[in-house]
């Protein structure tokens, strides 16, 4: 194949979907995997078969990510030169209201499938030419966020997962970094508004997200790119501050406004 081409998780809805779009728009042949096999049917029909690829995969099952990768290779000749992990799932809560079985299926999909991913991944990718990897974070890792309690932790997991394989990866030429975006105006994030999260924290745009992504596929020495009103500046102090500092700043801006009567 002639064409770059990219694998994006999550790409049904929000910043998959967006970031799909721009992708091919840039004339990359465009993989796409989710669980919403109606929304792939429908962003292929937008792209067109000749241009991308959608795999049915739940991202949490190494049997289902194995078999996308096989599938999406089939089309390529085994081409993969860009892998963007993006799927996800999200509750916003106090953390004894949100049900158990939640939690663990945020954790197998967020965490252990971004594993699942870059492992079945990696042999396609080290056979690519300067190939890259882009996992997408969030400001949630930065520190322990109120209400997103678990969200945060496996956020905070694929950042050090990112920043692990960017040293590992690089012994086959594969560059990895990520995307830290903060609260994106997705179908996801706004069905989660109670707790901490209100409608105008919802400033960033997945179409805004993508940009940043292809930037990052552009630029990958920069290793983690954060995205949101004032989030740089909340990630250099999380460097030079205290943790009692930390907590205190946090639960001041992110808890203290959205605590429940």
């Amino acid at each position: 194949m002639d064409k770059k081409t990219v694998w994006i998780s999550g790409a049904a809805n929000g910043i998959g979907r967006a970031t799909a779009r721009l992708f091919s728009k840039k004339g990359y042949y465009v993989g796409l995997a989710d669980i919403n096999e109606a929304g792939l049917q429908q962003l292929q029909k937008e792209l067109g078969v000749k241009n991308s690829h959608y795999m049915v995969c739940d991202v949490s099952d190494s049997a289902s990510v194995e078999a996308a990768f096989a599938s999406f290779a089939e089309k390529t000749g085994g081409k993969l030169d860009l892998l963007i992990e993006n799927a996800g799932i999200l509750a916003v809560s106090y953390f004894e209201e949100t049900p158990i079985e939640k939690y663990r299926k945020m954790i197998d999909v967020n965490a252990f499938g971004y594993v699942n991913q870059a492992y079945y991944a990696l042999p396609y990718l080290k056979k690519a030419k300067n190939a890259h990897v882009i996992l997408i974070s969030s400001s949630a890792s930065i520190w322990g966020i109120p209400f997103y309690s678990v969200y945060a932790g496996t956020k905070a997991f694929v950042k050090s997962l990112t920043e692990s394989l960017r040293t590992e990866f690089s012994r086959f030429g594969i560059t990895v970094n990520s995307v830290l975006p903060h609260m994106v105006k997705t179908a996801m994030e706004e069905t989660q508004i109670q707790g901490g999260a209100a409608p105008d924290q919802f400033k960033i745009t997945p179409e805004m997200t993508a940009k940043v992504i292809w930037k990052a596929a552009n630029k990958p020495v920069k290793l983690h790119w954060v995205m949101g009103e004032n989030i740089g500046l909340f990630f250099f102090l999380k460097r030079i501050k205290s943790d009692l500092g930390m907590m205190k700043l946090v639960k001041k801006v992110l808890y203290d406004p959205f605590v429940k009567a």
